[in-house]
């Protein structure tokens, strides 16, 4: 897949792609945040939860560190990382 290298460029795609996520850039070097706290969902499960997945996914089959694994190949697919800002919020920077 082709990377993405502006913060800009990537919340369109990532609001194109992933419905009713809330991104938003702080105009920190190029960083994209997402809200854990909004009820996004991908296949009936939260975006992100940092501190219910284990509860939900004890075996970190859909989730790895409360972050959905679609969520995060397709971040890391556009040339991104992502870590949690705070449980509430993760932020996305550019490899």
């Amino acid at each position: 897949m082709a990377k993405i290298k502006k913060a800009g460029t990537l919340m369109k795609h990532l609001e194109k792609r992933f419905e009713g996520i809330n991104c938003f850039d702080r105009g920190e070097s190029g960083r994209v945040y997402v809200s854990a706290e909004d009820g996004t969902e991908i296949k009936g499960m939260p975006l992100a939860d940092y501190y219910d997945y284990p509860h939900f996914d004890p075996e970190e089959k859909t989730h790895e560190f409360g972050v959905h694994r679609v969520f995060k190949k397709w971040v890391e697919s556009k040339g991104w990382f992502i870590e949690w800002e705070n449980a509430g919020c993760l932020c996305l920077m550019p490899n």
